[in-house]
């Protein structure tokens, strides 16, 4: 395919971006809806922050400029010259705290702290002069950096150093690989943009220096027995009940068929959470599938309204040329399309004080990937399985293991697969996914505790890829459910 057909499949999937396809007209911030472009967004930087941005709420932290979109709780804690910045949903299922977290982490073991937490955040450490970033056991809330610069998204990042897309990038996304593939992200630590890289779970990054570094795992594996698996997943269903009673927050839950959005609302049905479901058909007007149905039977069970978004399927293209859909592109670092139908649906209604918890990290907990035996560029680049015998996917991974520091002696006996599932495959393509939704709402995930993932991976292997335990933590939860058969 020539380079002038990938330009013109580019500007016909993505027009007005990416930057390479030099479309002259208005900025992005200029034609999206107030609101959405880089939606629940921090950015932390020495230089001036783009226009993009700069309605954000501003913070000192030490010697940078940290500014963060107003909707996103932010806590402060200094204790013995430790000072921390805690940006998003934080609470300590196991010691039972909802609130002052940032307290918690401010004194006392961090790392132990931070491995009980659950929800969706990212934290900045100031001790003795050295800014160190981390965030949730998922990295569900992405962080990018480059020189001089971390932020929420790449393409944010890329606006204060000014950087381009890298020349791979786009015949990469055009590649016939790429495109038929539902789950789009780009393979190892590079953004779409030159000299920006993604911040991975279980690592944290040194600023001035720029240093990544492994703090997980610390040890070898541990075991569990079904009975405290099961016990620690219902105590963290239930400690997110109590964070969102506690911090008085609405919430909104997608269901589907399978057991990730039931556990959800097992647990929060008592909350009076809106629920919502999609259907996708040719002409937008059905209102049958099987996640349909069965969404539809719990929410009459828990005496709850259902919405059924209907879509068309295919997109429409017209779709592709809304404020919206550039907002969304820039969001998603180019990589993930236009639009996300549902999404522009709640984006366009009063929905701006939601919290949606998506059913994500259950499949961290179950296993996943086929195991594999050795670290290499090439074992890594075929579990991602886009163009893997390419020499640019092998190259990405050989970055990938160099910074993310995966050794064997690093990952002691943990299953290759699952801390390669749980690090690359969540903490890029799952963070991205929940950039998404936020444009409509601020989103959490729902299963995303480091002791919780711990716990799992340490089960014996006829308790693993198995959605039983699931299913026994849901009947605890929420024994009515029991008659409402799964479809997936």
């Amino acid at each position: 395919m020539s380079a002038s057909f990938r330009r013109r499949i580019a500007l016909a999937i993505w027009p007005g971006c990416p930057p390479q396809a030099d479309v002259a007209g208005p900025t992005v911030e200029h034609i999206a809806p107030v609101g959405v472009l880089y939606a629940r967004g921090f950015l932390l930087c020495r230089a001036s922050p783009p226009s993009s941005v700069r309605a954000w709420d501003e913070h000192k932290v030490g010697d940078w400029s940290l500014f963060v979109d107003p909707r996103v709780p932010l806590q402060y804690a200094c204790r013995s010259g430790r000072e921390v910045w805690l940006l998003g949903d934080a609470f300590d299922p196991e010691l039972q705290v909802y609130t002052g977290v940032a307290a918690e982490l401010a004194s006392g073991d961090l790392l132990r702290a931070l491995d009980r937490l659950a929800g969706r955040f990212v934290l900045f450490v100031l001790d003795a002069g050295e800014l160190t970033i981390y965030h949730d056991a998922m990295g569900s809330r992405s962080v990018f950096y480059g020189l001089g610069v971390v932020a929420s998204h790449s393409a944010l990042a890329a606006e204060v150093i000014g950087a381009p897309v890298r020349d791979w990038v786009l015949p990469f996304i055009t590649s016939r690989a790429f495109i038929k593939r539902d789950v789009k992200y780009l393979p190892g630590l590079d953004a779409p943009f030159s000299g920006i890289s993604q911040l991975t779970p279980n690592t944290r990054l040194r600023l001035p220096a720029g240093r990544v570094e492994r703090y997980w795992p610390r040890g070898p594996k541990l075991s569990s027995s079904r009975a405290d698996a099961v016990d620690l997943l219902v105590s963290h269903l239930e400690g997110l009940r109590s964070y969102i009673r506690v911090s008085e927050l609405s919430i909104i839950i997608g269901l589907s068929a399978g057991r990730d959005s039931r556990g959800a609302l097992a647990a929060l049905r008592d909350a009076s959470p809106r629920l919502f479901t999609f259907v996708r058909s040719k002409d937008a007007k059905s209102s049958d599938s099987p996640d349909s149905r069965v969404a539809s039977d719990l929410a009459r069970i828990c005496n709850l309204n259902l919405e059924i978004v209907r879509l068309p399927s295919p997109a429409r293209l017209d779709e592709t040329t809304t404020g919206f859909a550039s907002a969304f592109r820039r969001n998603t670092g180019y990589v993930r399309g236009s639009n996300s139908g549902w999404i522009k649906h709640f984006a366009d209604g009063p929905t701006n004080d939601l919290v949606f918890i998506r059913g994500y990290g259950g499949e961290i907990m179950r296993g996943f990937y086929r195991e594999i035996q050795e670290i290499s560029p090439k074992s890594l680049a075929h579990l991602y399985d886009v163009n893997a015998g390419s020499r640019l996917t092998r190259d990405r991974f050989k970055t990938f293991i160099d910074v993310a520091k995966w050794h064997e002696n690093r990952l002691y006996d943990y299953g290759l697969a699952d801390i390669f599932y749980w690090e690359h495959r969540m903490g890029v393509w799952g963070a991205s996914a929940l950039a998404e939704s936020d444009m409509a709402f601020r989103s959490v995930a729902c299963y995303n505790s480091r002791n919780l993932f711990m716990a799992f991976l340490g089960l014996p292997e006829e308790h693993r890829n198995t959605s039983a335990l699931f299913e026994e933590a849901t009947c605890r939860l929420a024994p009515e459910f029991a008659d409402t058969p799964y479809e997936s």
